[in-house]
């Protein structure tokens, strides 16, 4: 249910909005709900990553930064803890630290969540204006699913980006 509540705390903003756009009340009953099953179940993974995605939808970065960290430091099968650090590392500018989660989280996914894994990996790098790296990322993903318009599209936009950035100047290494 808190899931739930997390999830419709979202649709109430733009699609393109971040999280913290969300709708205070949906994420404080989210919040109350993971705190709740958290004190029947102290060691509940999946509640205690709940909870730190609901501190990232209220802004409390730290204390998620926190939970995360604990989750991943707790249970090598709560992934999703992984990811939701790495993206929290993303989104502070800390790239470095991203990338290595996100090769953590690689070495564990197949299929389409390894796909997925590289998507966010790539923007990572497209962020740190990594271009090279970011490509190389978006290929392997291409390599997986080939017929994925959104990784074309994405391989598309950064090569632009790399090109343009070799044309004002700027020396990079070619793709």
């Amino acid at each position: 249910m808190a899931w739930i509540q997390l999830c419709h705390a979202g649709k109430s903003r733009a699609p393109d909005a971040p999280l913290l756009e969300a709708d205070p009340s949906r994420v404080d009953r989210a919040t109350e709900m993971f705190k709740r099953v958290l004190e029947y179940e102290p060691s509940n993974m999946y509640a205690a990553n709940g909870l730190g995605v609901a501190c990232v939808a209220k802004g409390r970065l730290s204390e998620a930064r926190e939970i995360f960290t604990l989750v991943r430091e707790a249970s090598a099968e709560c992934d999703s803890a992984t990811l939701n650090l790495a993206q929290l590392h993303a989104a502070l500018g800390e790239y470095a630290s991203a990338v290595s989660l996100y090769h953590k989280a690689a070495k564990k996914a197949t299929g389409s969540r390894l796909v997925a894994v590289l998507m966010l990996e790539s923007r990572c790098h497209y962020e740190a204006n990594e271009t090279t790296a970011c490509a190389a990322c978006l290929e392997k993903a291409l390599e997986l699913e080939p017929s994925s318009h959104p990784i074309k599209h994405n391989l598309a936009l950064c090569l632009t980006k790399s090109a343009t950035a070799d044309s004002s100047g700027v020396r990079r290494r070619p793709l």
